[in-house]
């Protein structure tokens, strides 16, 4: 009889399986989701063969004057200023010139208070990479980018 339990318990445990819960976004989460779609959208046409100065205006016009972006594995935390410096002369060396809009592929967004996890999948030279990067917002503007790949 031991037996017979052991083998239904393991049985029925192998065919439960947790489901992830999707409950309803909330009005801030779902303006937090919108934000983040907007800066990624931007993103991708600015670091891309679709860049001009104006795409990196107007993904520059979605951060905060005092935003900053940080990444360990590119040397820290640069400033809005340094940023904006660096992708435009990287736009006028012709750097983005071979650079696909859809190199990521968007896995996920998970809105917080003020903040959004995002996780994309990049095809990189070694096949795919899930990235993840932190958004962070004050009001309608992004604020700071964490990277964390």
């Amino acid at each position: 009889m031991p037996t017979l339990l052991l083998i239904l318990t393991l049985l029925l445990s192998g065919s439960i399986q947790a489901e992830p819960v999707t409950p309803p976004l909330s009005d801030e989460q779902r303006q937090i989701v919108a934000l983040t779609n907007k800066v990624l959208g931007a993103q991708r046409i600015a670091y891309s063969h679709l860049s001009s100065l104006q795409a990196i205006n107007d993904l520059f016009a979605l951060y905060t004057d005092d935003y900053v972006y940080q990444h360990e594995g590119y040397g820290g935390i640069y400033s809005r200023e340094h940023l904006y410096n660096n992708s435009v002369a990287f736009f006028k060396q012709g750097r983005y010139r071979d650079d696909a809009p859809d190199s990521y592929k968007l896995v996920s967004i998970i809105p917080g208070k003020q903040a959004a996890a995002v996780q994309r999948a990049y095809q990189g030279k070694n096949g795919v990479e899930l990235r993840l990067t932190l958004l962070e917002f004050t009001g309608d503007k992004v604020s700071r980018i964490v990277e964390y790949w």
